[in-house]
């Protein structure tokens, strides 16, 4: 081999070494990165600074979050990584997308999230991190249908809610309740004003009042009925991202902010009352010594 061949050929050499270098690099930074979904869901997750629900940037991180979101889920989200050793980008993604696109591998976390047994088979369910009473609420046009004052009344009406959205085992898995779903909640409600559907549902009762002003759906009131329910809101992991060890060590990490008073911290930054760790609904599972603090049982 002439001399020149072997230059070309070890600077060939050289340059093969190098581009899997950078691509292993490439990989590991990439590796570094959790993706998580929000969407507006006040007061945990709330749009900022009069952000559309559909105007955000496709990825946002760091100083950027202040101008699209807040809320106390996001800070929580936030400092879970940052101790867990990973950054986060968020992407706005309507919530029934969300669960679709942990499925595909393209979401790995996903804040604020009820536990039922389907969404197990693709999510690990750390926390909770809320557990309180709650009510779903209902939409609709009284001079139309009248008004909603037990559960019964439901039975002959088409009720519109997001893909993927749970609004509690009374109303879901009630055979007697009809349930269109619908991509988004805005269509639900479009559904709704079109008369395609009847009464549109949300557990979040601020989100659903917030809506019926901005989308001027005003000949749409509250019903008078309000179905109970126990509310118990997890932070949602990828099975495709996380396997069940670091699902537990995360879960660890949430606990201990209940110890320490970084939750309650977080919340009251907010305003908003300080959750209480209810070990008794964990999901993960992982043993530990019970202690006294104010914010746990």
């Amino acid at each position: 081999m002439t001399k020149s061949l072997k230059l070309i050929s070890a600077a060939l050499v050289s340059f093969g070494v190098f581009g899997l270098i950078n691509h292993a690099s490439f990989a590991s930074s990439e590796n570094q990165v959790v993706r998580a979904a929000f969407w507006h869901y006040p007061p945990g997750i709330s749009n900022c600074c009069g952000v559309a629900e559909e105007h955000a940037p496709h990825w946002i991180s760091g100083a950027e979050l202040d101008f699209v979101f807040s809320g106390p889920w996001r800070d929580l989200v936030q400092n879970v990584f940052k101790q867990f050793g990973q950054n986060v980008k968020w992407k706005r993604i309507p919530f029934g997308e969300a669960l679709d696109a942990v499925t595909k591998g393209d979401i790995d976390v996903i804040p604020n999230v009820f536990f039922t047994e389907a969404r197990s088979q693709r999510v690990w369910f750390v926390g909770p991190v809320e557990v309180e009473d709650g009510h779903v609420n209902f939409l609709l046009n009284k001079k139309i249908h009248g008004d909603i004052t037990k559960l019964e009344d439901l039975f002959d009406l088409i009720l519109a809610n997001e893909t993927n959205s749970e609004s509690g085992p009374g109303i879901d898995d009630n055979p007697k309740i009809r349930i269109d779903r619908f991509g988004s909640r805005l269509e639900a409600l479009t559904a709704v004003k079109s008369r395609a559907a009847d009464v549109l549902v949300d557990t979040n009762l601020e989100r659903l009042l917030e809506m019926r002003v901005t989308s001027r759906a005003t000949q749409l009131t509250l019903a008078t009925y309000r179905y109970p329910f126990s509310i118990r809101n997890y932070l949602g992991l990828s099975k495709k991202r996380f396997k069940k060890a670091e699902s537990i060590k995360i879960d660890k990490i949430v606990e201990n902010m209940f110890d320490d008073g970084t939750v309650k911290l977080i919340y009251k930054s907010y305003e908003l009352k300080i959750p209480t760790y209810k070990r008794k609904f964990s999901r993960i599972g992982h043993v530990r010594k019970t202690t006294h603090m104010s914010t746990k049982d």
